[in-house]
């Protein structure tokens, strides 16, 4: 069933929220919605990316003011965060406040092949390693292109790029590589097997 991640009522997604407010300063909006309900909703990307060289999940969502990174995928960075000079109240879909007053600099997003740099800032986000907001998708002229459930980034040499995310109604029979890797942090067993199918010749 539809659910609302601006208000949490069922029955309707964020971009038909009668209660949607726009962001306050020193505020900040972050949303704690799963895969599911964001491959549903046409105003969402969500796809899986390299992040300073690491897997990561990545939600683009034009109804965060602001980009964040979760705080089990901030520890991989291999940066040192830096204090931001206005303290964000970040606002999640239950309500919840919490504080943000650190924020990682010029971290390396890899779209189709291509870097961009983007500021995160270490929150809780949950189903999510990172939520790409409207200051990187501003500052990138980029628009999210719903019917194709893509990113279009206009490029120095005059070409678009498409960034095509996850849609719905696609099941997927193997283990993601993202998932496969937060199992391995967490100190899980891996076996890697490589299984071929030989036909055999008819008697």
């Amino acid at each position: 069933m539809k659910t609302c991640y601006e208000c949490g009522q069922k029955g309707h997604f964020r971009n038909e929220c009668p209660n949607k407010k726009g962001p306050e300063k020193g505020r900040g909006i972050a949303f704690n919605i799963n895969a599911h309900e964001a491959r549903e909703d046409p105003d969402l990307v969500t796809g899986t990316f390299l992040l300073n060289n690491h897997i990561v999940a990545v939600l683009f969502d034009c109804g965060a003011n602001r980009s964040f990174v979760s705080i089990e995928s901030s520890c991989m960075l291999d940066k040192t965060h830096e204090p931001v000079d206005t303290k964000y109240c970040i606002e999640l879909v239950n309500g919840k406040l919490m504080k943000a007053n650190k924020i990682y600099k010029e971290c390396t997003l890899v779209l189709e092949g291509i870097p961009f740099l983007v500021d995160l800032m270490p929150i809780e986000i949950g189903s999510f390693d990172v939520v790409i907001g409207m200051d990187w998708l501003s500052k990138n002229r980029a628009e999210v292109v719903c019917f194709e459930k893509a990113i279009r980034i206009p490029l120095d040499n005059g070409e678009n790029l498409m960034v095509y995310g996850d849609k719905t109604g696609i099941k997927l029979n193997l283990i993601s590589c993202m998932k496969a890797q937060k199992y391995l942090r967490k100190g899980y067993q891996a076996i890697l097997a490589h299984v071929k199918e030989i036909e055999t010749e008819e008697k």
